[in-house]
């Protein structure tokens, strides 16, 4: 079963073996199912997983499921509770099923880096904006997504970038992307060194493209009038041998958080 979510990446889910686990924790003796009967199981699985596999999940999954990366991607797996009325042996000790569960983020071409990048940014607690927009002439569609951390010190909250990423989608052949820009801008009163305009302006390419934040960069206070936070992702384009125009989309970030 294969599922496209927002962030591009296609999940491919796996029912693995199924075991038992005695309320001691001991094995039991689980009865050999039929294979009519362990489709039936793995097809409502499948379709229960359809519904569940919510953005809320995936990432519950990846900040606390062991996982591992390999050329196809990055494989999480976990133990999941599965009813099964008719096994007689779990009804007759009190047990639960359990079943191992393996979901493979599989990236695009040329975005394992990337999707690593990602995975480790939500299992630090790092939290993402994303924006998109086409452009007037409904030809390119441009998006971006900016990660960050929200921190305490000295009794206030101060909040800094981590990494950016983005890139645009075709919707008209006939026009094509000469340039591309990021400029990132991270202004406002810091913890020890007072007010801070941290700015840079970087050229990316491909229709993909991602980069990491200067780790020199200071976090910002929050919830002060003067503070900026967020990126401008400008593509340039080009039709034929007509004049290019461009568009820009605008990723801020909330500097005013609720709690």
């Amino acid at each position: 079963m294969k599922r496209i979510i927002s962030l591009m990446f296609v999940f491919i889910l796996s029912l693995g073996s199924v075991v038992s686990v005695s309320a001691a924790g001991k094995p039991l003796e689980v009865p050999t199912l039929s294979e009519d009967e362990m489709a039936a199981i793995q097809q409502d699985k499948a379709e229960q997983a359809e519904n569940l596999l919510t953005g809320e999940v995936l990432t519950d999954i990846i900040k606390n499921c062991d996982y591992q990366v390999s050329n196809n991607g990055v494989e999480f797996t976990y133990i999941e509770p599965m009813n099964v009325e008719y096994t007689m042996a779990a009804k007759k000790d009190d047990a639960a099923i359990y079943k191992a569960v393996s979901i493979t983020m599989v990236p695009k071409e040329g975005e394992l880096n990337t999707l690593i990048s990602n995975v480790q940014n939500v299992r630090a607690g790092t939290q993402s904006n994303y924006r998109s927009d086409i452009d007037p002439s409904l030809s390119i569609t441009g998006y971006i997504t900016v990660y960050f951390k929200y921190q305490k010190n000295g009794g206030n909250e101060f909040v800094g970038m981590t990494s950016i990423s983005g890139g645009y989608n075709r919707s008209d052949r006939s026009v094509g992307v000469q340039s591309q820009s990021v400029e990132v801008a991270q202004k406002g009163q810091t913890y020890e060194n007072g007010y801070q305009l941290q700015s840079t302006t970087k050229s990316v390419s491909g229709t993909t493209w991602s980069f990491n934040i200067s780790s020199a960069w200071y976090p910002v206070q929050t919830g002060v009038a003067t503070t900026m936070v967020g990126a401008y992702y400008t593509f340039t384009m080009k039709r034929g041998t007509g004049n290019p125009w461009s568009h820009t989309v605008y990723c801020p970030i909330d500097v005013n958080p609720v709690g």
